[in-house]
């Protein structure tokens, strides 16, 4: 079994200015979590991994799906300009 945890940007406290009750569409730049969780690709990770993973961007909102074909063992359509963040991540 593989779990899976992402999100879209992250910025639902920013939807709508407190000031004008205005909706706001644009896209934030928070960074997109992604955590895997399967036995397969379990592994320790040093402090210093896990501070520098928090820190750092592996990558973009884009690889989010070739990853989790590459995880499900399917091929990535050709359409698809995202790499897969499975060496990243373990």
């Amino acid at each position: 079994m593989i779990l899976i945890l992402t999100s879209d940007h992250g910025n639902a406290e920013e939807k709508f200015d407190l000031l004008t009750g205005e909706t706001r569409t644009e896209h934030s730049t928070n960074p997109v979590p992604f955590y895997l969780i399967a036995k397969p690709y379990k592994r320790t990770k040093t402090s210093e991994e896990i501070i520098r993973s928090n820190i750092e961007i592996g990558g973009l909102l884009a690889d989010v799906a070739p990853t989790i074909l590459e995880l499900a063992g399917l091929a990535q359509p050709k359409e698809m300009t995202g790499k897969s963040l499975l060496k990243i991540l373990i």
